[in-house]
């Protein structure tokens, strides 16, 4: 393992050990027919990210959300691993994820009349 990434390592296996957490899908292809998009969860119900949260982690959270089936899970996780071995859990819960699925949709509508007219 390039040594650089033990902590990473080591972040992810705390929070496996603190939270419990078995997943029973990884890397899971997720597609949404009605908005026309899909992505790659990394566990289910939750998206591991190495870094600071930023705000459009939390709209792709709800478009992986929104593609699995939100009717199955009232939240999502992002799960921030750290160089230092420790971490930091965002849990975005249902009525938010409704909100950011909307602002997702909007944004990919918008981005595809984009590309429909050639203005990308």
């Amino acid at each position: 393992l390039d040594p650089r990434l033990i902590g990473y390592v080591d972040a992810w296996k705390k929070f496996r050990t603190d939270s419990a957490f078995k997943p029973t899908e990884i890397e899971k292809i997720v597609l949404s027919e009605r908005y026309g998009y899909a992505g790659t969860i990394d566990r289910d119900g939750i998206d591991i990210k190495t870094g600071a949260p930023c705000p459009w982690h939390e709209l792709q959270a709800a478009a992986y959300w929104y593609a699995l089936c939100p009717k199955l899970l009232g939240c999502w996780m992002c799960v921030y691993l750290h160089e230092d071995g420790t971490y930091l859990v965002k849990t975005i819960k249902a009525k938010e994820l409704h909100n950011l699925i909307t602002i997702f949709a909007s944004a990919l509508a918008i981005n595809n009349w984009k590309k429909e007219h050639k203005l990308l």
